[in-house]
């Protein structure tokens, strides 16, 4: 799992390498101001968060950046349509958050269904680079 986990990174790492995309540190402190503020909106620190995760903040930095690294490969495969959005909030309308305004619903549908066509149009992606990149594995018995 972790070999597997180290192919992922350096594939995900030398493709954007080769399509010269980079990711600034303003992007990432900017994710990690998010997190701290969702986390303070569930009375948590992001302090104690990545205490429970046996996390450090440089590892949740470089998680951050080879997430929007793999996210930029890939980025005009993620489009999610005004009507992607209302179908789904038609179709899930009794389960959303009824204090949340319809522009707050929008935006959270919105991003949910954008990390939903992430994690399978990048598993799709690393697939392929996978099997191009003919990775072998040896074990010794």
């Amino acid at each position: 799992e972790m070999l597997d986990t180290l192919i992922n990174q350096m594939l995900v790492e030398k493709k954007a390498a080769e399509e010269g995309i980079e990711i600034k540190n303003e992007e990432i402190d900017k994710s990690i101001e998010d997190i701290r503020a969702n986390l303070t909106s569930q009375n948590m620190t992001l302090e104690d968060a990545l205490g429970q995760q046996k996390m450090t903040i440089d590892l949740l930095r470089k998680n951050i950046r080879l997430q929007k690294l793999a996210e930029k490969l890939i980025e005009n495969q993620l489009a999610v349509t005004d009507e992607d959005v209302a179908a789904y909030i038609q179709q899930n309308k009794d389960f959303l958050p009824p204090e949340d305004s319809p522009d707050d619903q929008k935006n959270k549908v919105r991003d949910m269904l954008r990390q939903q066509k992430f994690a399978s149009v990048f598993q799709a992606w690393l697939n392929t680079a996978k099997t191009e990149a003919n990775i072998s594995y040896w074990k010794k018995y």
